[in-house]
C-alpha cells in the first residue's frame, strides 16, 4: 500500500495542501498523533502484525513537521517530491520507510533526521530543517 505518515501537519493550511497532493497521487494518508510517536514505523505503516518499537521513553514528542513515505515506487516518490517543491510545500524532515528503520520509533527516526540535517548544515552549508 502507498502510504504517507504525516506528523504535526494536521489542521494546517500546508497540511491540507499536502493531503490534496498525496490524494491526487493515489497515496493513503495517516496523521500520526503524538501519543503514537513511540510506536515503530513498521507498526504505523504495516499494522499490528509488526512488532512495537523498543523505546525507553514512550512520552517523548517532537514538534517538527515530518513525512514518512512507505510503499512508493522511486518514480512516484520523485514525482511527489517534485510537486511539493513546485508548490513550495517545504517539510524539512522527510524519510522513506526501509528495512533499516522499520523497527525504529517515530522519535528515533525524527532524531536521526535532525542529526543528518545538522551534519549537512555544518559540512555542506545546507539550510535549516524548519519551513
Amino acid at each position: 500500500m502507498k502510504l504517507a505518515l504525516l506528523y504535526n501537519l494536521s489542521g494546517t493550511e500546508k497540511g491540507k495542501r499536502i493531503r490534496r497532493l498525496l490524494f491526487r497521487s493515489g497515496i493513503c494518508i495517516r496523521d500520526v498523533k503524538p501519543e503514537e510517536y513511540s510506536r515503530s514505523i513498521g507498526f504505523l505503516t504495516v499494522g499490528p502484525a509488526f512488532r512495537e518499537a523498543k523505546t525507553s521513553s514512550p512520552n517523548i514528542v517532537f514538534f517538527d513537521e515530518m513525512i514518512v513515505f512507505s510503499g512508493l515506487s522511486d518514480d512516484l516518490l520523485d514525482s511527489v517530491l517534485s510537486e511539493m517543491r513546485r508548490e513550495r510545500l517545504v517539510v524539512g524532515l522527510k524519510a522513506v520507510a526501509t528495512e533499516h528503520n522499520m523497527e525504529w520509533s517515530s522519535v528515533r527516526l525524527h532524531d536521526e533526521l535532525v542529526r543528518e540535517h545538522e551534519y549537512m548544515a555544518r559540512n555542506f552549508g545546507s539550510g535549516p530543517i524548519h519551513g
